[in-house]
């Protein structure tokens, strides 16, 4: 007895299938795939012509069920087939063909085809052995790539614009040829998996896997489709200004940075904002009042950190000690003009923050 995963592209003891509707396989290292047997097996092929071709390596693989590779299989396929030439894979009991796998066809250009290999780590999709690489060649290809990207710009004094964070991903469109619904099925659970690799690029599926019915084959009675879907390459370039922030846990330590180098108000009516740099990104935190908030500083009181800002042109000042979140106002004395500079110092043990008026 023989037993595959209900939804592995390689079954044995299945209906033996015409040429025309075979899988391509350029080469034996595109297939890999579990099978479970009740016997100690040697793998090999079964040419169209009813040659059998040995593993030379001579491996058995052990009756329980194993994990085969078939860049393991010492078999040369170009030396005992002809291009377009259809075959199958056998399990061997000694020189006992004891099963027979579905019909693959030897391919000399693989141009038009894709090695797909995906992996699970976990239980599902009815897999025996989800620890298992499985890989196929199917005629499928990854097209039409984009780079969407999401940033977040700042804008410095004199207009100069810097990106406090920018985020660039590849996507493609997979497009497949026309395949019948079995496939498709097997294909769209393929690309769910933990791990999805398409000619060796690491991938996940990020659009829904759409079957185009309204334009169909039919072969010997079944209908054959096209389908599309979304796939996004598991490397993600960043730019990331937010500082050298250390994770703990879900969030990022707080870097403050000197909000005049960082910001300027192109509005009166705008309330000024701080910027921190929190889950290694920037939030925008309101100041207490309306005005032109132009100078910032920060010394120790009573074992917080203070900071203190100073409206320009105005007698108002305000201060946080929970890192920005709140601010609270407090006037300064009477003054024609409050400049923007601000200062700190210790005087007698004690923290003393200066502002000049003018």
């Amino acid at each position: 007895m023989v037993r595959s995963p209900r939804f592995s592209f390689i079954q044995f003891d299945a209906a033996v299938q015409a040429c025309c509707t075979a899988l391509p396989v350029a080469e034996l290292s595109d297939l890999a795939f579990y099978a479970y047997a009740d016997f100690k097996y040697l793998i090999g092929i079964k040419t169209s012509s009813g040659l059998i071709v040995k593993d030379a390596s001579g491996t058995l693989y052990d009756w329980f069920g194993s994990c085969v590779d078939g860049a393991d299989v010492d078999i040369d396929l170009s030396a005992v087939l002809q291009c377009g030439e259809c075959f199958n894979l056998v399990l061997l009991d000694g020189n006992i063909v004891k099963s027979t796998s579905n019909t693959f066809q030897y391919l000399c250009n693989d141009e038009y085809t894709s090695v797909v290999k995906y992996l699970l780590n976990g239980a599902g999709f009815e897999w025996d052995c989800p620890a298992c690489l499985n890989s196929v060649r199917l005629p499928l290809h990854l097209t039409e790539p984009q780079y969407p990207q999401e940033q977040e710009v700042y804008k410095l004094k004199g207009g100069y614009r810097r990106h406090l964070f920018a985020e660039i991903e590849k996507t493609y469109t997979l497009k497949t040829d026309f395949l019948p619904d079995e496939l498709h099925q097997k294909l769209v659970i393929a690309l769910s998996h933990d791990e999805v690799y398409i000619d060796d690029l690491l991938l996940t599926k990020s659009e829904s896997y759409n079957i185009d019915w309204g334009n169909i084959e039919t072969i010997g009675g079944v209908k054959y489709a096209m389908a599309t879907a979304g796939m996004v390459e598991n490397v993600t370039q960043r730019n990331d200004n937010c500082g050298e922030c250390s994770i703990e846990g879900d969030t990022c330590s707080y870097e403050w940075l000197d909000i005049d180098a960082v910001c300027q108000l192109s509005d009166e009516t705008v309330q000024f904002s701080e910027y921190v740099c929190q889950e290694r990104r920037w939030q925008q935190l309101l100041m207490p009042s309306v005005g032109y908030w132009r100078s910032i500083t920060f010394g120790v009181v009573n074992g917080k950190n203070r900071f203190v800002g100073v409206m320009y042109a105005e007698n108002k000042a305000a201060f946080s000690d929970d890192g920005g979140v709140t601010w609270t106002e407090t006037a300064l004395p009477p003054s024609i003009l409050y400049s923007t500079s601000i200062a700190h110092g210790i005087v007698n043990g004690n923290m003393r923050f200066v502002v000049v008026s003018g």
